[in-house]
């Protein structure tokens, strides 16, 4: 799976941001774009970034415009890999959503105890390493283990309870509103 990446570092997002400060008139209708891209009309967001390269007629217009032609495709397919990561995600919430509709105990309360269950080992561990006696060696390991727990399995459940940041909350916010 590629590595993370928010939308203002894809080649689209760089062209786009590149786009918007030749556009600069249009900096609503850039934002606009970029919203269409973000909620998954990918082909309609470069088609429209073509359109308004096109109206602007400047000769830096028209060299972003050869550049959108010639990468339209990789603009595409990483707008498109982007999404299924989103939808990815939405799944994974919309799945805890129906499990806590449902009547099954275990069912609604099997995500909180399996977040509970890391946690504790997760806190054992790193307080085991910090204040214990770890034997040279196993230092490396001690080492490689509470790197993954600490940017794993923590960073993940508390990504899942509480979003991965106040940005991405932000923004989903306001694609909500504008939807």
């Amino acid at each position: 799976m590629s590595e993370k990446k928010s939308f203002k570092e894809t080649k689209f997002g760089k062209f786009l941001y590149k786009a918007g400060d030749v556009i600069q008139d249009n900096a609503l209708d850039v934002a606009g774009i970029a919203l269409k891209a973000a909620t998954g009309n990918f082909s309609g967001a470069v088609e429209d970034v073509q359109e308004m390269l096109s109206k602007e007629g400047t000769s830096e217009a028209n060299k972003l415009a050869n550049e959108l032609a010639k990468n339209k495709s990789d603009f595409e397919n990483e707008l498109t890999l982007l999404g299924m990561i989103l939808k990815d995600k939405e799944s994974a919430r919309n799945m805890q959503n129906t499990a806590l509709q449902q009547g099954d105990k275990f069912s609604k309360q099997f995500i909180y105890w399996f977040a509970i269950g890391w946690s504790v080992i997760a806190g054992v561990y790193i307080f085991w390493v910090t204040f214990g006696d770890v034997p040279e060696a196993n230092i490396r390991h001690t080492d490689t283990l509470l790197g993954f727990l600490m940017g794993t399995i923590i960073s993940t459940i508390i990504a899942f309870f509480f979003g991965s940041s106040k940005g991405s909350m932000d923004k989903q916010d306001f694609i909500n509103k504008n939807s």
